[in-house]
């Protein structure tokens, strides 16, 4: 969130915990208001109060107050939601099992599918940034609509329309 401030998530077949740090990683406190269930896998911070988790039971979970409670926003289905970021306030992508990406336009309110075009699990998103070996880092989406999405087997997909088509890089 920023330099003194973060969240990890767990492995949890059952308890998805979420750990919250206010002193550079010093120590880290159980946020109790996140409530999932299953392996958190993708945090997201839009800026000190906005957040969103998601996890591997296809749910995608908000914060508007820094993290001290969430509201899941809904289920996707059956499978993992791998990562999810933003291009700013209100426009982001999830990336999920099955080839799946899914797109909001609205905070989080609702999400469109869309697919990528083959059943590859998604790992890794990149909003017209670096792409990582598994996993995007470091990514700015600059106000563009362009999504690269990471699958297995070195399968990198592009998107230069919010996700309504893509392309193989």
């Amino acid at each position: 969130v920023n330099a003194s401030t973060g969240f990890i998530g767990t492995s949890s077949a059952t308890v998805g915990r979420l750990l919250k740090t206010t002193d550079y990683g010093a120590t880290w406190v159980n946020v109790t208001g996140y409530t999932a269930t299953g392996t958190t896998r993708g945090i997201y911070f839009v800026d000190a109060d906005t957040g969103y988790v998601s996890n591997s039971n296809y749910a995608i979970w908000k914060t508007t107050n820094g993290g001290t409670s969430f509201t899941e926003l809904g289920d996707f289905g059956t499978g993992t939601i791998y990562e999810v970021k933003f291009f700013n306030a209100s426009t982001g992508v999830a990336s999920g099992a099955n080839g799946e990406i899914l797109v909001t336009t609205n905070h989080g309110v609702n999400w469109t599918s869309s697919n990528i075009g083959h059943r590859s699990n998604q790992f890794g998103l990149g909003l017209e940034g670096f792409l990582g070996s598994r996993s995007v880092q470091n990514l700015d989406g600059g106000g563009s609509n362009t999504i690269f999405a990471a699958g297995v087997a070195g399968v990198i997909t592009k998107s230069t329309d919010l996700g309504a088509t893509w392309t193989p890089v």
